[in-house]
């Protein structure tokens, strides 16, 4: 994401300008809202068809739910609410998405992606450095660069890297 300050509203904003989700080891990246709702349908397809509940990580899921909450058709329960666990509005710890079971592995570890490394030693470590986050990026943005692009896709295989460590084995 980018942050900026809307004059328009008054207050910082934030814009998606890349995503990226990790499956074992393959990284599938977007850059529209679209893309991103189409590949979690093809997901939630898959799980139900196969009767199963995929289980994805996210690193503040309380930030993300922020952006995707309004652009997917949530289901609600038997008794009308929707499958989502929160300490507050803007603190969302799991929510669920048909066959999709969303975790937020900040809440579960306590701890930045920069420390997984050092504290679980995963194969895969935090990138940092020459990413500049003043730079104003929108999906509209023609090109990434493939310093860009490499450390999008390393945040989400720190994450895959401790999903295969730490709780697949179980």
């Amino acid at each position: 994401t980018t942050t900026f300050y809307s004059k328009k509203y008054k207050k910082p904003l934030a814009t998606m300008w890349h995503w990226q989700f990790g499956i074992d080891d393959m990284t599938i990246t977007g850059r529209t809202w679209s893309e991103f709702t189409e590949f979690i349908d093809i997901l939630n397809d898959k799980a139900e068809a196969s009767k199963k509940t995929l289980l994805v990580w996210i690193q503040n899921a309380s930030f993300e739910f922020q952006f995707i909450k309004g652009l997917l058709s949530w289901k609600r329960k038997d008794d009308g609410s929707f499958d989502i666990f929160a300490k507050s509005d803007r603190d969302i710890i799991y929510f669920k998405y048909g066959n999709i079971e969303f975790r937020d592995s900040l809440v579960l570890t306590q701890m930045p992606l920069k420390k997984f490394k050092k504290n679980f030693n995963t194969k895969v470590g935090k990138l940092s450095g020459d990413l500049d986050y003043k730079l104003k990026r929108t999906w509209k943005t023609k090109t990434i660069t493939d310093a860009e692009m490499a450390y999008n896709i390393n945040d989400v295989q720190v994450l895959t890297s401790f999903f295969h460590s730490y709780i697949k084995p179980f």
